[in-house]
C-alpha cells in the first residue's frame, strides 16, 4: 500500500507499530496509551508534510478512529479507516472475525474490571490469538496481550469515538469482507450524526483491501481527494 501511494506521488511513512514487526516482544506493550505516545513522538520528531492523512487497516483502522477522537485529533488533517475493527460490541463485528481471530471475551471482561479498580498486573496476559500458520508466526504477530488489544483499536465506547472524531474522516472497505460486516458501517456513521463518506468496493475481501490493485487505486484516490479538499 505504501508503495502504491508513493508511486502516486504521496509522501508516505509506514510505521512499525510497537508490538509488531521488528519490535520485541511481539504482541505486547507496556501500558494502554503507549501507542498514542509513540505516534505523538513520531509527529513531533518527523513533522510530516501538510496535508497529512493517518491511515489504518482493521485493528489499525480502529486505532485511527481512536486518534481522530482524541486530544491528538489536530495532528493530522484527515483520517482514512480501512475495514476498521471497532470492537466486539459494534454492529460490524463478526464472531471471531470470521474465524481469523480467537477472542478471550471472559478474560477481557475480567481484566477490564480489574483495570477499573486500578489493578493492572495481569495486563500482559494474551486475549487475542490470530489464525496463523507456523511459518507466518515467524514474521507476523500471533497474539495480543490485553494492553495491546485495548490500545490498538477504537476505545471500548466506540460510539463516543464516532461522535468525538473531528476533521475529515473517510471509511473504505470491501463488500465481500469475511472478517467484518462492512454493510453495517454506513448505518453506524449515520447513527452518530456524521456525513463521512463510506465506500464499499465490490468483491473485495478483508486482507485483499491492502493488496488488490483496484483496492489500492481506490485508496490512492481517497487520499488525493482528501488532500485536495
Amino acid at each position: 500500500m505504501a508503495t502504491a501511494l508513493a508511486a502516486a506521488g504521496v509522501h508516505v511513512y509506514a510505521l512499525d507499530v510497537r508490538g509488531h514487526g521488528a519490535s520485541v516482544p511481539k504482541g505486547h506493550i507496556a501500558f494502554i496509551g503507549q501507542l498514542e505516545s509513540d505516534l505523538q513522538s513520531f509527529v513531533q520528531t518527523v513533522q510530516p508534510p501538510i496535508p497529512s492523512t493517518l491511515i489504518g487497516f482493521s485493528s489499525g483502522g480502529g486505532f485511527v478512529l481512536r486518534v481522530a477522537a482524541s486530544e491528538m485529533q489536530t495532528s493530522f488533517d484527515s483520517y482514512l479507516l480501512l475495514a476498521p475493527y471497532l470492537g466486539h460490541t459494534a454492529p460490524n463485528y463478526r464472531p471471531d472475525s470470521g474465524g481469523w481471530v480467537s477472542v478471550g471475551v471472559p478474560r477481557i471482561v475480567a481484566l477490564n474490571a480489574l483495570n477499573a479498580a486500578g489493578i493492572r498486573c495481569w495486563n500482559d496476559l494474551p486475549v487475542l490469538r490470530f489464525a496463523l500458520t507456523g511459518e507466518a508466526k515467524t514474521f507476523l504477530t500471533s497474539e495480543y496481550d490485553f494492553n495491546l488489544a485495548m490500545n490498538f483499536a477504537a476505545n471500548a465506547d466506540y460510539q463516543a469515538d464516532l461522535l468525538n472524531a473531528k476533521g475529515k474522516v473517510v471509511i473504505l472497505a470491501g463488500d465481500a469482507d469475511e472478517a467484518f460486516k462492512t454493510q453495517e458501517l454506513q448505518g453506524m456513521v449515520q447513527s452518530a450524526g456524521k456525513d463521512w463518506p463510506v465506500q464499499l468496493l465490490p468483491g473485495v475481501q478483508h486482507i485483499l483491501l491492502t493488496l488488490d490493485p483496484e483496492a489500492l487505486k481506490a485508496i490512492v484516490e481517497q487520499v488525493h481527494k482528501t488532500h485536495a479538499n
